[in-house]
């Protein structure tokens, strides 16, 4: 995809975890566009992306622009796609918890 010529397979991207390695799924929300992600089969908390982890380095994961979902790794100095609502899961998060919400 030239538009994201370093994003990950799908493979790889449901392997994405949060800080204390809970898996995540991720999905569009409806047909007007938009994010979200659980957290361990949670509720989905839509968002407009989420930094997360997969094989312990940073993911940021969001919608792609026509539709789908694209995961691509976190730069160097922690540069990501200007986004707002992002939901950064790459830290420790209450184990059980799936009332963390975005900031935004």
């Amino acid at each position: 995809m030239p538009r994201y010529p370093w994003h990950f397979c799908k493979a790889c991207r449901d392997l994405a975890t949060d800080g204390t390695g809970r898996r995540l799924t991720f999905a569009n929300t409806p047909v007007s566009g938009g994010f979200s992600c659980a957290v361990d089969g949670g509720d989905p908390v839509e968002c407009g992306g989420a930094l997360c982890l997969i094989h312990d380095r940073p993911v940021f994961v969001t919608e792609a622009r026509f539709g789908g979902i694209v995961a691509q790794p976190v730069l160097a100095g922690g540069a990501t796609e200007a986004r707002h609502r992002v939901w950064d899961l790459t830290g420790e998060v209450p184990q059980g918890s799936n009332d963390e919400t975005p900031e935004g």
